[in-house]
């Protein structure tokens, strides 16, 4: 059996820090990046429904929340067919970017 050196060793525990440095930082970079898209996913969902359904913002937020994360209660429901059209190109759009996100919270729960 051949046993590595100890400077083959200090090389590949090296090598290992750098790598486990990397994934740190993408995993920040797309944390960051998953948190301003659903931001501003959310944003866009709760302007359009405040103008385009005559619904307070509360609601708006409400209705763009519980859509993209497929609660949907059924209480509030879009009434015209820009707004129905709207929904669809949102729905599509906003549930990778919500379900991204909580997968990135999941995995960093999980290793701590």
């Amino acid at each position: 059996m051949v046993k590595p050196n100890k400077a083959l060793k200090k090389e590949i525990k090296k090598e290992v820090k750098n790598e486990v440095k990397k994934e740190s930082k993408m995993h920040i970079f797309w944390t960051k990046v998953l948190s301003y898209s659903v931001v501003v996913i959310l944003g866009i969902g709760t302007v359009f429904y405040h103008f385009a359904e005559n619904w307070n913002w509360l609601d708006s937020l409400y209705f763009s929340v519980t859509t993209l994360t497929t609660v949907g209660y059924g209480d509030l429901v879009p009434t015209n067919p820009v707004s129905k059209f709207f929904t669809i190109i949102y729905i599509l759009l906003g549930i990778g970017i919500i379900f991204g996100f909580i997968g990135i919270i999941a995995k960093k729960s999980r290793q701590n």
